[in-house]
């Protein structure tokens, strides 16, 4: 584990997989491997590597506020059971983490896959007040999330303030670049 630690802080992904993988082999009885290839998996936009990682984790017992927020958010991303996935928001927050708007975000992300749109309007806007001091990464994704809210209950104006936002604070991020193919098909 020390090595692919290793590995991971110098950013060759690829090794630190490898002896992560090395490591979960040698001692299956233990959640951190999976954790953190789980972690790796998800920053490669590699999804479904990471649900399967997480899950891994999760079987084990390990259960702390970031697993419960990644393990929800990646079952979101790749189609899963969305009701599960919100029970996992549920037991997260009841941890009160530390920025419980990051664990709220996902929630309405949740929200929006259900279409119960009125509900995640109402918490990002929430949400956005209580994150202004956030890195602007996470507020271009929440800024996000909050467009195709406003879009979903045909607020146009609303919508492309949002999308505009999104893109303003994080301009060469995925959620930038989202933003703008919203906006081009925006009214």
């Amino acid at each position: 584990m020390e090595l692919a630690s290793v590995y991971e802080r110098m950013g060759n992904m690829d090794l630190a997989l490898k002896h992560y993988l090395d490591a979960s082999i040698k001692e299956k009885n233990k959640p951190d491997p999976f954790l953190r290839m789980g972690d790796i998996h998800y920053i490669k936009g590699n999804f479904d590597e990471a649900k399967k990682n997480y899950e891994k984790a999760f079987e084990l017992g390990y259960r702390d506020v970031r697993l419960l927020n990644n393990l929800a958010y990646v079952i979101v991303l790749t189609g899963g059971d969305l009701n599960r996935a919100e029970s996992l928001i549920n037991e997260s927050l009841k941890m009160k983490p530390e920025k419980p708007y990051l664990y709220l975000d996902t929630l309405a992300l949740i929200y929006i896959k259900k279409g119960e749109y009125e509900d995640a309007e109402k918490l990002l806007r929430n949400i956005i007040n209580e994150a202004r001091s956030e890195r602007d990464e996470v507020l271009s994704e929440i800024y996000l999330h909050y467009g195709i809210t406003l879009m979903k209950l045909e607020k146009t104006v609303e919508s492309r303030e949002a999308f505009e936002k999104c893109i303003k604070l994080n301009p060469s991020g995925k959620a930038a670049n989202d933003a703008r193919n919203y906006l081009n098909n925006l009214p």
